[in-house]
């Protein structure tokens, strides 16, 4: 009886903390958006410590469970964040705006939370970065090959041609 009731008491006054994205599946240089929930009973207390410039990540293969290479996630906005209060139930809501610049299954860690001085942690978020990129990243600019004449033979006519002058000296010379 007290352990269904000490069950029940937890279920009740838990929180309830989410983590998603907006896109599952981006191009390489589009933002997402990463939204963190978190609903808590009334008179609750919460410290969120948001990462500034980047968020750490990694890029998995699809067959493999073990992270390929570490990567950054860059933040293109000022993180922001909310409290709604519905009844007795707060809701906080976090905002990101981030841009990948590598292309994969990128998954973004745990982040922490403070709620009335215990740590919780959101679950992990992933979402696939394809290789087609937006914006000016797309401007396609013609390459510019450096060429080199390579003399061939030259025949009496090119050579008449090339040094007319010096011929023009000779014939004068010898008229005079």
């Amino acid at each position: 009886m007290i352990f269904t009731l000490l069950l029940a008491s937890f279920f009740s006054f838990s929180q309830e903390l989410s983590a998603y994205l907006t896109h599952e599946r981006v191009k390489m240089g589009e933002p997402v958006e990463l939204n963190l929930k978190v609903k808590l009973p009334d008179n609750s207390s919460i410290s969120f410590e948001p990462y500034d410039k980047e968020i750490p990540a990694v890029i998995k293969k699809e067959d493999s469970q073990v992270s390929q290479n570490k990567v950054t996630v860059e933040i293109i906005g000022d993180f922001f964040d909310t409290t709604k209060r519905i009844g007795n139930q707060i809701t906080w809501v976090g905002h990101y705006s981030i841009v990948a610049w590598d292309t994969g299954k990128v998954v973004l860690p745990a982040q922490k939370i403070m709620v009335n001085d215990s740590t919780y942690y959101f679950e992990e978020v992933s979402f696939t970065v394809m290789s087609e990129t937006i914006g000016v990243q797309d401007e396609l600019f013609d390459i510019e090959e450096g060429f080199a004449d390579i003399p061939g033979e030259q025949t009496f006519l090119q050579l008449l041609k090339d040094y007319w002058y010096v011929a023009g000296g000779i014939v004068l010379v010898l008229a005079g």
